[in-house]
């Protein structure tokens, strides 16, 4: 978190890769790792490891919000749509907020 946080985002790379090899059912460190991908413009790695993160817990709305704008920056409308569609039950607003963002589709 502290190399994100100084925008050393290829060393949080390195860091959340490491910490998900030791365990790979560790949530933190998969959302945190798509997070520092997402900052590098590395959606498709972005898209993966937030993928990984909800199928350890597929509850996170603040995930799925992620999720939805890596697909919005890799210029993927459709998922992003699917994935307002999931965000609605946990959070409506961030589904709100984040179909704003969609734009025409």
């Amino acid at each position: 978190m502290a190399y994100s946080k100084l925008k050393r985002h290829n060393d949080a790379i390195g860091a959340y890769r490491q910490a998900v090899k030791i365990n790979p059912n560790y949530f933190y460190a998969w959302n945190n790792l798509g997070n520092a991908y997402n900052e590098l413009n590395r959606t498709g790695d972005a898209v993966n490891a937030y993928r990984q993160a909800l199928s350890i817990d597929p509850n996170r709305a603040y995930v799925w919000f992620n999720l939805g704008i890596a697909y919005l920056k890799s210029g993927n409308q459709a998922a992003a749509l699917e994935v307002v569609r999931n965000l609605q039950r946990l959070n409506p607003e961030q589904a709100n907020v984040l179909f704003g963002m969609i734009g025409p589709y």
